[in-house]
């Protein structure tokens, strides 16, 4: 038997704030702390949310139930089979936002996603402590939503499992004061129309663990990414094609971008090799903001020029002219 805190099967416009809110299931059957079918426009902050049973979840939007707000809830749930949140079948137009999520059920998970879309899910702290959980499961036609600078961290379990199709398109990103890092949908294959992967140390995808930022360098951890199929039922595609943002302000101008593992600037400067034209494309340099794409992860630091040859939008080097014979030393030294 499935046992409500709150329950509506039509309507819109509904505002559940403050709340504390316990749901348990009865004989044998699971605890839902809001469950919404049919309804639209909801807003769920500021809650505390424990929902207990095989199957239970914390808060369910399913059946054209679209747009609203879910902020600033603590979420719990207990069981075999438990969501803390679940999106299903129209539940679309979300944001979803400042949430803690605490999953301590076997076969669990903390999102999941069946048929929905357009969801801003970002600033999420979601950890899981059970066998075989999932912070995020995506399922289905799921596409078109964006996962912003969530703290995910699980326990014997993936971080994301993407199910779909491999043609639905989701959106990936990390973002800090000195910069960012957003995946890239370059077709079929693509990391981010497969967002599955199975983190293997205990520093997780989050910022200032496995991805780490600081003055002028971006380093990514790939190691830490399981591409084995013990490990991941699909294998990882998170080592791929990126757009890295370093916020230089004040920097001046730039001479080159290094490309090699581990976070300290000067060590990936003079230790690391120029990537720029092999695996590292300029895009653009202006008011302090540096934009680069990668076609794989690492560690990037920039260096700053030494002379007035700088970075620049296209050409990189000083090109040579019919009349002019160059003397300057380019990118990485390299006579030009």
């Amino acid at each position: 038997t499935i046992n409500y805190a709150i329950y509506s099967s039509s309507g819109s416009l509904f505002n559940i704030s403050g709340n504390k809110l316990f749901s348990e299931g009865l004989s044998g059957g699971s605890g839902e702390g809001i469950a919404f079918q049919q309804t639209s426009s909801n807003n769920i902050r500021y809650n505390e949310i424990r929902s207990n049973g095989t199957g239970a979840i914390g808060i369910l939007l399913s059946f054209n139930s679209p747009n609203g707000h879910i902020e600033y809830n603590n979420i719990t749930t207990t069981g075999f089979a438990s969501n803390a949140l679940a999106l299903s079948l129209g539940g679309n137009g979300y944001n979803i936002s400042y949430n803690r999520f605490g999953v301590f059920g076997i076969a669990s998970n903390a999102f999941t996603f069946v048929g929905s879309s357009n969801n801003n899910v970002s600033y999420n702290n979601i950890t899981t402590l059970a066998d075989n959980t999932t912070g995020l499961l995506i399922l289905t036609t799921s596409t078109n939503n964006t996962f912003f600078n969530n703290d995910i961290r699980t326990t014997n379990g993936f971080t994301i499992r993407d199910d779909s199709d491999g043609t639905m398109n989701q959106t990936l990103i990390f973002e800090n004061i000195y910069g960012s890092v957003r995946w890239i949908n370059n077709g079929t294959g693509s990391f981010v129309r497969n967002l599955t992967v199975n983190v293997t140390n205990d520093k997780y995808l989050v910022l200032g663990g496995n991805i780490y930022f600081t003055n002028n360098t971006f380093s990514f951890n790939t190691s830490a990414f399981s591409t084995e199929a013990g490990q991941s039922i699909l294998k990882s595609r998170i080592n791929s094609s990126v757009n890295i943002t370093l916020y230089l302000y004040g920097f001046g101008l730039v001479g080159d971008i290094y490309k090699t593992h581990g976070v300290n600037t000067s060590n990936i400067i003079t230790s690391g090799s120029s990537c720029q034209r092999t695996s590292c494309n300029f895009i653009s340099y202006s008011n302090g903001i540096f934009i680069f794409n990668s076609t794989s992860l690492g560690s990037f630091a920039v260096s700053s020029a030494n002379t007035s040859i700088a970075l620049v939008n296209e050409p990189l080097f000083i090109r040579k002219d019919a009349n002019l014979t160059a003397t300057y030393k380019g990118l990485n030294n390299t006579i030009i």
